[in-house]
């Protein structure tokens, strides 16, 4: 036998295996092939007399059938081939829908259907005069971002449209449908509204021609804080503004910066709903800017409001020439010949303070609000503000005029020593302590009965006890000026007649004609002015800005 031979009788037996699977698969294949989809209704150019068509036709049991449109590729339909291999679903068109529908029908898994059929048909025209009514948004058990929600749909031309709430409450006022048979209307919810609501569109044409159509939305939750300024895109003339609004009574309202950090807060007595925030942009900070206004009531957060604002820019000081005036010749006094020259005093040292750490004084405080003379006649809150030596405490005190002229002024009110320790009965806000910040700025807020009062600031030091220990600076120009509101009750003012009387000890000395009240144990230079600051408590109110953090 020849190798070829060999070879050929190798080969003879896998030809004949792959011939048998061959046969196998052909015979097979007809068996699980699948069905092709087949239209059978409506014929392809078949002009309908309802708007409402049947489409029918076989094709693979439990393959998905999709009726598209070709010219917006909108779902027109969606059925699945029954085990029979027949498939049949409606396909209803509105009224406003053009005439003539190019259609495609598709079959296939998600993302894989292949296109089998085409139909183009021409449905039946519709005056608006008989359309129904329709409402086209907001659809059934939308969710709506908003409490004020725009109703539109279809209708009668002509015909009246109403919305009614689900006591049959009109929710805004009657529209009409236009002639091309389209209607809309706005309805602005409460903010105490319930968050589900039913509402009914009722459309109205003759006597008792009545159709409607109930929705059912859901609402954002109520917004419980309105914001009434800044407002939102506004570009303010100052970097210092007050943000206001309304809350509920009793809630605390926060005010932030896009970023999180805290601008202000307030907190709304029982029967207050409205607040008032002072806030202040550093010079440095971008010119846009936004806060965010949020808060608290009863343990539950509150709506949060954002608005969008633009600060002015930061005015440059415009330098002033001076004109220099020509220098003059200074004399020099001859000495005699017999007498030596006249020695040179050498220039003071600065102003040295007893405590070690604290080599001079620094520069004292400056209070910008309110500003002398000021006649506060919208209320009893006194906001007092100013710069100060960033990162320092400030003691601020705020007494009655009166108390200054010693011919008036009630008896122990003339001299005090001691150190005096800031208690929560004599601190205003001490549950809120602040310091200059990193800024510059401080302030305070305090309600005070009618009357003229003076006021004072000065940088100090305080030890763990919240003990003034130390003046760190001269004090403040004073500042008088005069309160002529209604004070609210309960506000905490502690009278001048109120001061016990301070006994007189070896260390304090009689107040002159410029000083009316003695030191109170603050050392160091200036100790006497200074303390006349923390003597005027004793006849007012003492505010300390403590360093430590808020709590």
């Amino acid at each position: 036998m020849t190798r070829i031979q060999s070879l050929q009788k190798l080969l003879a037996v896998p030809v004949a295996v792959l011939l048998a699977l061959a046969g196998a698969l052909a015979a097979a294949g007809p068996a699980n092939a699948a069905t092709p989809l087949v239209v059978n209704a409506p014929p392809d150019g078949a002009s309908v007399d309802s708007r409402t068509v049947q489409f029918e036709g076989t094709g693979t049991p439990a393959g998905v059938v999709k009726i598209v449109s070709d010219d917006t590729d909108d779902l027109a339909a969606r059925t699945t081939v029954q085990p029979d291999g027949r498939w049949a679903t409606p396909v209803t068109f509105a009224w406003d829908a053009p005439e003539v529908q190019h259609l495609v029908i598709m079959e296939g898994a998600p993302g894989e259907e292949i296109v089998q059929a085409t139909r183009t048909i021409t449905l039946p025209a519709v005056d608006p005069a008989d359309a129904p009514l329709v409402v086209q948004s907001p659809a059934e058990g939308d969710v709506v971002p908003s409490r004020t929600v725009t109703f539109s749909g279809t209708g009668l031309a002509g015909a009246i449209i109403n919305l009614l709430g689900s006591d049959d409450t009109p929710l805004t006022e009657q529209t009409l449908v236009g002639e091309d048979g389209r209607w809309s209307a706005t309805v602005s919810f409460a903010r105490d509204a319930d968050v589900q609501q039913a509402v009914r569109v009722v459309q109205e044409l003759g006597a008792g021609d009545v159709t409607s159509v109930t929705r059912t939305i859901t609402l954002p939750p109520p917004s419980l804080i309105k914001l009434e300024s800044p407002t939102d895109g506004q570009t303010l003339t100052s970097r210092s503004f007050d943000v206001t609004g309304e809350a509920p009574a009793g809630a605390h309202v926060t005010v932030a910066d896009l970023g999180g950090a805290p601008l202000g807060q307030a907190d709304l007595a029982e029967g207050e709903t409205r607040f008032v925030i002072p806030v202040r942009f550093a010079d440095t900070a971008d010119r846009g800017q936004g806060i965010v206004v949020s808060g608290q009531h009863d343990g539950q957060d509150l709506n949060e409001v954002t608005v969008h604002i633009a600060l002015p820019p930061v005015e440059e000081p415009t330098p002033t020439e001076t004109p220099t005036p020509a220098p003059q010749p200074t004399p020099k006094p001859t000495p005699k010949p017999t007498e030596p020259p006249m020695p040179t005093e050498p220039p003071a040292p600065p102003v040295q303070h007893p405590e070690p750490g604290i080599p001079q004084l620094i520069a004292a405080p400056v209070i910008t609000s309110p500003v002398a003379g000021a006649r506060i006649t919208d209320g009893s809150t006194v906001t007092f503000a100013g710069f100060g030596v960033p990162g320092t405490n400030i003691a601020v005190a705020v007494v009655p005029t009166s108390v200054l002229d010693l011919s008036s002024a009630p008896a122990g009110v003339q001299q005090s020593t001691g150190g005096q320790r800031m208690t929560r009965n004599t601190q205003a806000n001490a549950a809120q302590p602040i310091v200059v910040d990193s800024d510059g700025f401080w302030s305070v807020r305090l309600s005070l009965p009618d009357g003229e009062y003076t006021v004072t600031a000065v940088h100090v030091r305080l030890d763990a006890a919240g003990m003034a220990t130390a003046a760190l600076s001269e004090p403040s120009a004073p500042v008088t000026f005069r309160v002529a509101a209604t004070p609210a009750p309960g506000s905490g003012i502690i009278p001048p007649t109120q001061t016990p009387a301070a006994t007189p000890t070896a260390t304090s000395r009689p107040a002159t004609d410029t000083e009316a009240l003695a030191a109170t144990g603050i050392d160091g230079h200036g100790a006497l002015t200074v303390g006349m600051i923390f003597a005027l408590a004793g006849g007012g109110i003492l505010l300390l800005r403590r360093r430590h953090a808020p709590r």
